[in-house]
């Protein structure tokens, strides 16, 4: 929903504040595509096809879900990208039944080349 202080500024501006993963290429293509639209506070609902168009307040502007879960997404890398990870150490060790299984997997082998069957 377009705040008060929002009225008069374009759709490109508000969707960078409020979906800032949406480049403004995406932008264009959703407005081209007409899969964005805006609804005013009257219920009209109107198809958006420029990024240039000024919003008015209490307009809601409508968004797909998958642009949503695409900011989420952003969100949730962002957030583990933030968190220390501990270094390895320590590679992983592998038993004899693990080596046998990939051993299993080499259909031919010689100084140059490997094929492997995909399991």
């Amino acid at each position: 929903k377009v705040k008060k202080d929002e009225a008069g500024t374009s759709v490109e501006k508000w969707m960078a504040e409020h979906y800032p993963m949406v480049s403004a290429e995406q932008l264009e293509e959703l407005c081209r595509r007409r899969i964005i639209y805006r609804r005013s506070a009257h219920g009209k609902k109107q198809r958006l096809t420029r990024p240039s168009t000024i919003m008015e307040h209490e307009e809601w502007i409508c968004v797909p879900l998958d642009v949503e879960k695409r900011q989420e997404r952003a969100a949730a890398q962002k957030a583990r990208r933030g968190r220390q990870t501990a270094p390895f150490d320590v590679a992983p060790t592998l038993t004899e039944a693990d080596h046998q299984m990939v051993r299993s997997w080499v259909l031919y082998k010689d100084e140059r080349c490997i094929i492997l069957n995909k399991p």
